[in-house]
């Protein structure tokens, strides 16, 4: 009898030793699974904190694939200097780079004029920098063309011109609405490229001035001028009100920097002689400049 109650009471031992032993082993794995989640979580957030850091864009007008490395570079560029926060985006989608500054999207943008003027009138954005020699676009014809002798000659006949609304292209529409005429804006990659070919389908060119007149020192072709258009403030770099002052101070030093000009010169050599850099003010884009957008931006979609 006994010996029957001491087996059972070492049955009873070993049954609760092995319970314990059972229950310690998975106590353990989720005491590490929990740390595996926390870590996990951890990481999880400190991923998506540097997913959101505040990106600002900076919106250039480079409106060729041809030009993208360029892009690359001046993004490069950008991150060495710590302005890593600054994204480059291009204008090779048109109609994007001009919804940002027809609505007053979030960003900083190198803007032409009447596009800048626009947005510093209409939403309050604030100019920093400004290419310094003024800008003025002109509608030529090649001198070997006979037939044109005067702008009433284009009426009906296609000219040539870049990207629509830009200040070349509203040369053409406001020029012959003056003679209550109207003419063919045809839109092409490069203005420049066309007027040096011969077999161009285009009559005339609506160009900058100082493309123009390279392209006589060049001595390519011969144009005549038929038409010009007013000379302006030139390309301009704007911020939008509530990118702060830290922000826009940084990217216009940056942009003042020689070294940064010899970089830009691809760009700024499209719309000035030199492509040097001068401090802009908000009298420099007075609303005059904008007034030719009112009849196409004067909705917003």
């Amino acid at each position: 009898m006994n010996k029957f109650i001491r087996f059972l009471f070492g049955l009873s031992v070993g049954l609760v030793s092995l319970t314990v032993c059972g229950q310690v082993p998975h106590q353990k794995e989720m005491q590490a699974s929990v740390q595996t989640n926390q870590h996990s979580n951890s990481q999880t957030k400190d991923s998506t904190n540097d997913s959101t850091k505040p990106q600002l864009v900076l919106h250039l007008p480079i409106q060729s694939q041809k030009l993208m490395p360029l892009a690359h570079a001046i993004q490069a560029d950008l991150n060495s200097h710590k302005l890593a926060h600054y994204q480059v985006k291009t204008a090779v989608y048109w109609h994007d780079y001009q919804q940002g500054l027809k609505l007053g999207r979030l960003g900083v943008y190198l803007a032409p004029p009447h596009f800048a003027a626009w947005a510093i009138h209409k939403h309050n954005f604030l100019p920093l920098v400004r290419l310094n020699q003024p800008l003025s676009y002109v509608i030529a014809a090649n001198s070997s063309d006979k037939s044109l002798f005067e702008i009433n000659d284009l009426a009906n006949k296609p000219i040539c011109s870049n990207k629509p609304l830009n200040l070349d292209y509203l040369l053409i529409n406001s020029t012959f609405e003056k003679l209550a005429m109207s003419a063919i804006p045809v839109t092409v990659a490069s203005v420049t490229t066309e007027m040096k070919n011969k077999k161009s389908h285009c009559k005339a060119f609506s160009v900058s001035d100082h493309i123009l007149q390279e392209i006589a020192r060049e001595g390519d072709s011969s144009h005549i001028r038929l038409a010009q258009g007013p000379s302006m403030r030139n390309y301009v770099l704007i911020s939008h009100p509530q990118v702060s002052q830290q922000n826009r101070m940084a990217i216009k030093r940056y942009f003042l920097q020689k070294s940064t000009k010899d970089l830009l010169l691809p760009i700024a050599s499209q719309f000035s002689k030199d492509g040097s850099w001068a401090r802009a003010q908000k009298e420099d884009y007075p609303k005059s400049y904008l007034t030719q957008l009112e009849k196409y931006w004067r909705k917003s979609p």
